[in-house]
């Protein structure tokens, strides 16, 4: 695990009445796959000063009033910069808007328990990644599928039934 140092605007924090700018810890991940594949996320911690804004303003933060998924009813500690999916030379950029407290240091996998990240592809401009994100509480899942070189974000949500669907079984059916 790399970890550097990089700026950011507090404006992330939107209805949070924040509008200076500071340091805030990176933290960038990469996971291997079968096939050559390649995962890596970049996520960004809050610093301390971030979330005691938040608290103070007495709202719970939104990003442009959406929903902040990986919180539950909290102000959230981080959120997911960037994720890509790289195989034989190519790189596809994946939707990480509104993914909050995603990773936090966990790996992609429990031996036996839990897989947390997945990912296949059919060829280097078809695939899937899919991945079960945050802690108990707030947790939620997104897939991600690369079509004919375009990705697109299939799915994100917390809904229960589909965390547990993915928790069982995070693997996505193979093309067929």
């Amino acid at each position: 695990m790399n970890k550097t140092y990089a700026p950011f605007l507090l404006g992330v924090l939107a209805n949070c009445a924040i509008s200076n700018q500071a340091i805030s810890q990176e933290d960038i991940h990469t996971f291997s796959f079968k096939g050559g594949i390649s995962v890596s996320l970049s996520e960004i911690q809050y610093s301390q000063s971030d979330i005691a804004a938040c608290i103070n303003d007495k709202t719970v933060c939104r990003t442009n009033g959406d929903i902040v998924f990986g919180s539950d009813n909290e102000n959230p500690t981080s959120y997911l910069n960037a994720m890509s999916i790289s195989v034989d030379g190519k790189t596809y950029n994946l939707d990480t808007s509104n993914m909050y407290n995603a990773w936090q240091g966990k790996p992609k996998e429990i031996d036996g328990v839990i897989k947390y990240l997945h990912a296949s592809c059919f060829n280097s401009n078809n695939c899937t990644v899919r991945g079960l994100f945050s802690d108990a509480a707030g947790s939620y899942i997104a897939e991600w599928k690369v079509i004919n070189s375009l990705p697109y974000r299939t799915v994100l949500t917390s809904s229960g039934d589909l965390v547990r669907t993915f928790i069982k079984n995070i693997h996505p059916p193979i093309y067929e």
